[in-house]
C-alpha cells in the first residue's frame, strides 16, 4: 500500500520531534517530499476509512481512485439530487 498522508504526517511529526538526531540527507529527503504534496494536493481528501474503500474498489474494478469517486459523487447526484447533472459541469467522455 502507497505511503498514506495519514502515515506521512506522523512520520513528519516524528522528525519533528526527534530533529536533533536526524542526518540531514533524511531530512532533506522528507522535506522535498512535503514539498511535492504540497505543490500537488489530492483533489478530494477523504477520511481514511473511506479512502481505504475506495482505495480497495479501484483495485478491484481497474479504476484510478478518482475514477471511483466521481463514479460515486455523480451516482448520487443522479439519484438524491433532483437538478440535471449537466448543469453542475458534466464532463462525462
Amino acid at each position: 500500500m502507497p505511503d498514506t498522508c495519514e502515515r506521512f504526517i506522523e512520520h513528519l511529526e516524528a522528525m519533528a520531534d526527534r530533529i536533533g538526531d536526524a542526518h540531514s540527507e533524511d531530512l532533506q529527503a522528507l522535506l522535498r517530499r512535503a514539498a511535492i504534496r504540497l505543490r500537488n494536493p489530492p483533489g478530494l481528501i477523504l477520511d481514511r476509512d473511506v479512502d481505504e474503500i475506495v482505495s480497495s474498489l479501484a483495485r478491484e474494478i481497474g479504476m484510478s481512485r478518482q475514477e471511483v469517486a466521481n463514479r460515486i459523487i455523480r451516482e448520487w447526484f443522479e439519484t438524491t439530487v433532483e437538478m440535471p447533472l449537466q448543469a453542475c459541469g458534466d464532463r462525462r467522455n
